[in-house]
């Protein structure tokens, strides 16, 4: 097991899992409010209304971060965290939010 660059929690490397597994396809996309604790993952795009959109970016949510899943328990808010921040989210804002493996 390595640890997350970002948040230092331990993370399953792909590369630990068996031969077996299938090969790696191409980044696919997933809604950030899916991800569990510990997922590492990149913003792909933000989905919501502009209004919606220009408040994530002025946070520092752009498509293009690299960030890891700190926090998620059930279906309260989600915190995130990134090289110099942390941010909390709630779950309907997070369903907005397009993200893919680093």
């Amino acid at each position: 097991m390595n640890a997350c660059l970002i948040c230092s929690r331990p993370v399953v490397d792909r590369a630990d899992t068996p031969a077996e597994s299938p090969p790696r396809r191409a980044r696919a996309e997933s809604r950030l409010s899916d991800s569990s604790a510990g997922r590492r993952f990149r913003v792909v795009r933000l989905a919501g209304r502009a209004e919606v959109d220009r408040r994530l970016e002025a946070i520092g949510l752009r498509p293009g971060l690299l960030a890891c899943v700190f926090q998620a328990f059930g279906r309260g808010p989600m915190i995130i965290a990134t090289r110099d921040m942390r941010l909390a989210l709630d779950r309907s804002l997070a369903e907005e939010i397009w993200v893919a493996e680093p």
